[in-house]
This record gives structure tokens, C-alpha cells and sequence, in this order.
């Protein structure tokens, strides 16, 4: 019979063998209260001379095509909204809030190597920063060439303010990045076949987060899937329905509860979450 905590066990053990990496979305960083996906619409309406409801409605509420559209208005590029976007990402009230974060603090100071992230914004590395610990973030194929050992790697899987070129915002942008060609997707492959992964900060209903777990899965022929390492999600609560596609595609959906964390708030969750695994 699995013991209680058998999922925390499966996780600090991978955790201590320097074997786990951290896949984190938006969720992680609402402790500092950065613009949301309705922010992001109405800055892409303004900018192409539309009213953001009725813009929005014209899309049927796809940000994607949304995103498109600014696009190919924009000549095909996206240099003006990247510079808004990292205005009103990086405010020196979201750097207050950072100082504060316990999130934050124990991404940057515990030994968590191998961070992946499909957010745009620079909070993790401005973390890393904070509290005096060197990082190597990667976008591109020459940061993947330049990869150091020991030292932690934050790699920017959609994308970084910093690089026009390698934001993946537009419905075109996700097509061709689910082809998994790109060198970002090489690295991913190679680190998810030697790594256990847990996703933090997810919404399920995310398209591209649900690919990549298929991805996982199929990997690995049938009869070594019973070593291939663990894939573990956070959810709020469990579902039938989710639980048994997941399971089938060699997720495990975990709640923080399951892993020893009761405090209701979700920030704290995921703090404590990353406190017990690495304690």
C-alpha cells in the first residue's frame, strides 16, 4: 500500500539527486500582481486603433488570434508591444512585492537547477539576483551552447521580453512551436528523459501545457515506461475525468494537501510546496 506522502518521498528524492526539474506557469507569479491576459487584449486593441470589447468579440475571445492580428498589422513584429508589455511587467511596486515574496526567495536560494517557464516576464532571474545567486537563462540555441555545470538554468520556454524573436504570443508562433523543433524543444526532450518534472502554476484547460504532457508520455515504449521518471502536476482538487486522461498519459495530478501543505492560500502553497520538498 503507497504511504501517505509517497508522492513528497518520490519528489525530495529526485529533488536531492539533483534529478528534478520545474515547469512554471503564470499561476506562480500572482503574488505580484502582474497584468493579466484582459490587460494584455486591451493593449493589443489600442494598438490597432479598436475598442478591446469589441476587439475581443471579433475573436471570439482567442487571445491567439488575437495576437495574430496584431502580427501582421505590426509588419510582423512584435517590438512595441514587447516594450509596453515590459513596462507594465517589470514596475518598481511588482520589485517591492518581490522583495516580500517567500516564493520567490526559495526558487532563487534553494537548489533548484533546472527551471523551465512559458512566462515572458524576468521575475525568476530577477529573483536569482536579489539574492546573490547566479543563473544562466536560455532562449535560444547559443545559451543552450553556453550551458555551464553547476549552475542554475532558467529557460524561457515561450520566450523573453529580452528577444523579439523568441516570444511565442501569436497562433502562428504556438503552430510552429508544437512541431517540438526548435533547439528550446531539443533541450526539453533531452531534460525530460533524465529528469522528474513537476508542473506549478497550470491551468488545465492550457492546449499547449496538455501537448507536452502527451509528448512526455509517448516518448516511452510500453515496456519502460515503469522507469521512466515521474511527471507530477499540482491541481487545486482531482476530477475524474482529468485525472484518468492524465493518468493515462503518465501524469500524476497531485493536490498540495497530497504533498503535506494544508494552508488554503495559493501562494503559500506553492512556497511551501517547494520548502518541503527541498527540507
Amino acid at each position: 500500500m503507497m504511504s501517505r506522502y509517497s508522492h513528497l518521498t518520490t519528489l525530495k528524492n529526485a529533488y536531492k539527486d539533483e534529478k528534478l526539474m520545474l515547469f512554471l506557469g503564470a499561476g506562480i507569479s500572482t503574488v505580484l500582481d502582474l497584468p493579466n491576459w484582459s490587460d494584455l487584449i486591451k493593449i493589443l486593441a489600442e494598438d490597432c486603433e479598436y475598442d478591446p470589447r469589441i476587439f475581443n468579440i471579433l475573436a471570439d475571445g482567442n487571445a491567439l488570434i488575437l495576437a495574430e492580428f496584431y502580427y501582421i498589422k505590426h509588419h510582423k513584429k512584435f517590438g512595441n508591444l514587447r516594450t509596453k508589455l515590459d513596462q507594465k511587467w517589470h514596475t518598481q511596486e511588482s520589485m517591492d512585492k518581490l522583495r516580500s515574496s517567500q516564493l520567490h526567495q526559495v526558487l532563487a536560494t534553494r537548489n533548484y537547477g533546472l527551471i523551465y517557464t512559458t512566462n515572458y516576464d524576468q521575475w525568476i532571474e530577477k529573483a536569482f539576483e536579489l539574492h546573490g545567486k547566479p543563473y544562466q537563462k536560455i532562449t535560444d540555441i547559443l545559451n543552450i551552447g553556453d550551458i555551464k555545470k553547476n549552475i542554475p538554468q532558467i529557460v524561457k520556454f515561450h520566450g523573453d521580453f529580452t528577444d523579439d524573436n523568441s516570444i511565442v504570443l501569436n497562433e502562428s508562433s504556438y503552430y510552429r512551436r508544437m512541431k517540438f523543433e526548435d533547439p528550446i524543444d531539443v533541450k526539453f526532450k533531452s531534460d525530460l528523459l533524465s529528469h522528474s518534472v513537476l508542473f506549478m502554476g497550470y491551468s488545465l484547460s492550457d492546449l499547449n501545457i496538455r501537448r507536452i504532457l502527451f509528448e512526455l508520455n509517448s516518448y516511452w515504449p510500453l515496456e519502460y515506461k515503469s522507469r521512466k521518471p515521474k511527471c507530477y502536476i499540482i491541481v487545486k482538487s482531482h476530477n475524474e475525468i482529468i485525472d484518468t486522461v492524465l493518468e493515462d498519459w503518465g501524469v500524476i495530478p497531485v493536490t498540495a494537501e497530497e504533498l503535506g501543505v494544508t494552508d488554503p492560500d495559493r501562494n503559500l502553497q506553492s512556497t511551501k510546496i517547494l520548502e518541503a520538498i527541498s527540507s
